[in-house]
């Protein structure tokens, strides 16, 4: 077998122990493989329908089982995660913004003010993502789209040398320095 993409991994995991939990968060938020798969296959619908543009930056402000979702499907779309810190500051955000050129923002429901200004200066369409609970379908809010078709996510096909993350560290010149991890 060659090589397995995160999407493949998933699948496999799904076909292989669908009823078995694959994530818990404090108890209070319990998925089995099926169930995550379901959530990651609708972030990904919402994510191509919301913005459809092939390998592109998708900086993403999520912690917990939002993050968990949201990750895979934003690679499954094949675009390129690059998680923020929540605690950049709004110059550095700004920075970070710039040079990664991102397609579109992802923030929790409660946002990050920060995140959404410098996105908002620089031009780059936000999205806001929600799942209240395992029984809930993700949603993800755009006023200017209509729901999306999940069938449409059936024809993308992940490569193991896809870019799956771009990341930044402190950096020595008081910025922030890219990395690209695939």
């Amino acid at each position: 077998m060659g090589e397995l993409t995160l999407t493949d991994l998933l699948k496999k995991a799904t076909s292989d122990f669908p009823n078995e939990r694959a994530v818990s968060a404090c108890e209070e938020l319990n998925l089995t493989h099926m169930r995550l798969q379901e959530l990651v296959n609708r972030a990904t619908a919402l994510i191509t329908a919301s913005h459809r543009h092939r390998r592109a930056h998708f900086p993403q402000q999520h912690q917990g089982m939002s993050f968990v979702i949201l990750f895979p499907a934003v690679i499954h779309c094949r675009a390129t995660a690059a998680p923020l810190n929540p605690f950049y500051t709004a110059k550095v955000l700004e920075f970070y913004l710039s040079d990664s050129e991102p397609k579109l923002l992802l923030t929790l429901q409660e946002g990050n003010r920060r995140a959404q200004s410098a996105a908002s200066r620089l031009n780059i369409p936000h999205l806001t993502a929600n799942l209240h609970s395992a029984d809930t379908k993700i949603t993800l809010f755009d006023q200017r789209r209509a729901e999306p078709s999940l069938d449409s996510m059936s024809t993308v096909v992940n490569d193991p040398s896809n870019v799956a993350m771009f990341l930044h560290t402190s950096g020595a010149m008081g910025h922030p320095s890219p990395i690209t991890c695939c």
